[in-house]
């Protein structure tokens, strides 16, 4: 394809997370670089990331993100969209970030070398959209999704 996966809202799939990713690698006290903290104190009613293991604090973020973005009324797109989302998030087998050598810091993944998809990668491959995955893989196994964003291959699909 050559326009946008969207969401069913007329957005493309990546406006929804990008603005819930990870951008560069950033210190473990933040979950994420634009919100903070938020969907740690949201659930737990302060920062307590600091118990928690790395599953159970991005399980808790993208349990806050689904949240935010579940309230637009959904078509048929959009609802599988969600669905697909809230399936992910249940299963909570997210990418490892195997290739991180300081760990300290917070680094994405879209693939990982054993096939676990972060969410963005996950909506591309449940919508059909494996290739388009695998080729951002290929390129931007490590960035965010707002630089990839940026890459005029794939920029005008995910932002």
């Amino acid at each position: 394809r050559n326009k946008p996966l969207l969401d069913g809202q007329d957005k493309p799939i990546g406006f929804h997370l990008h603005y819930f990713s990870f951008s560069s690698p950033q210190l473990l006290l933040d979950m994420n670089p634009v919100v903070g903290n938020a969907s740690l104190i949201a659930k737990f009613g302060s920062d307590a990331h600091i118990t928690l293991t790395e599953v159970e604090r991005i399980r808790c973020h993208l349990e806050y993100a689904f949240a935010q973005i579940s309230s637009t009324p959904a078509n048929e797109q959009r609802a599988c969209t969600m669905k697909n989302f809230q399936h992910y998030i249940e299963n909570s087998q997210f990418p490892s970030h195997e290739d991180v050598s300081n760990h300290q810091c917070r680094k994405p993944c879209f693939i990982d070398s054993t096939g676990r998809a972060c969410a963005v990668a996950y909506l591309l491959q449940t919508s059909g959209e494996t290739k388009l995955a695998l080729e951002i893989n290929e390129a931007h196994q490590h960035s965010a999704i707002g630089e990839i964003a940026t890459d005029p291959k794939f920029g005008q699909r995910l932002s």
